[in-house]
């Protein structure tokens, strides 16, 4: 479905979902893509009813749409189902077959009270005042759904839960502590250098990559060799003149404003 709204109801905010900004933008998108009224579409080549609250799609296309691997799309989809929010009707080669398990008591009654006030008002102000007052009256039908669609675009910043960056890092094969990486951005409230962090993804990357560099999957700047960083960021006449903290220090600064400049 590509029209019309949904109904959400306040104790969506109580759920165990909201705490996780990805996983409750992904849950909107499942109630926009479920079916409104039943609809017929080629499956395999086999005509095949979706059901009122149901909606096809596939693992690889939710993958593309949200922008991670299908790993990650595969355990969304297990837990949702595992906590009785949908149900797996059918998933194969042809694709993946969800149905919303409480569509009805939500988007029932109400919604179509709410389609049939909407379609009384717009038909009189067609009839009855000017074109202009007409299309104003029908553009409010579609506020609801035009603002998931604008906050799904421009996604804000939500820290991840630890099993969702347990996650990220095992799909990815990255060699990071995943306590580690959390804990430093929980105690500086997720900033990198002075700016706000956008995307918690790359910052994993970037993190593996300078612990790769580094020589550690942890933060502590004693774990690695100044030395190797001398030529690039201090000039002493000899080997007794290296002041080795002093070097650590300038060394992991460099880094940062680096890796700030590629997270941030």
């Amino acid at each position: 479905m590509t029209d019309g709204f949904i109904i959400l109801h306040r104790k969506l905010r109580r759920h165990w979902i909201w705490k996780n900004h990805t996983y409750v933008v992904w849950w909107l998108d499942f109630l926009m893509m479920a079916n409104f009224v039943p609809g017929v579409m080629l499956i395999g080549g086999e005509k095949t009813v979706i059901e009122r609250g149901t909606f096809h799609t596939s693992q690889l296309k939710l993958a593309e749409r949200w922008e991670v691997n299908r790993r990650t799309v595969e355990r969304y989809i297990k837990t949702l189902s595992n906590d009785g929010m949908i149900e797996v009707i059918k998933c194969d080669k042809n694709g993946t077959t969800i149905k919303i398990t409480n569509y009805e008591d939500y988007q029932g009654k109400i919604e179509g009270e709410v389609r049939t006030e909407v379609h009384n008002e717009v038909h009189n102000e067609v009839h009855n005042e000017s074109a202009d007052k007409a299309h104003d009256i029908t553009k409010k039908t579609r506020t609801t759904n035009i603002t998931k669609n604008t906050m799904s675009k421009r996604e804000a910043f939500g820290p991840p839960s630890l099993e969702e960056l347990r996650g990220y890092i095992s799909d990815e094969e990255l060699t990071v502590d995943a306590e580690a990486f959390m804990n430093f951005y929980e105690s500086n409230g997720w900033m990198v250098g002075k700016n706000k962090m956008k995307d918690w993804r790359a910052a994993v990357r970037v993190w593996a990559a300078r612990s790769k560099t580094l020589g550690t999957t942890g933060t502590t700047a004693k774990t690695y060799e100044p030395k190797r960083y001398i030529s690039k960021y201090a000039d002493y006449k000899s080997d007794s003149e290296y002041d080795y903290e002093m070097m650590e220090r300038v060394a992991r600064e460099a880094l940062d404003r680096q890796y700030a400049d590629i997270v941030g």
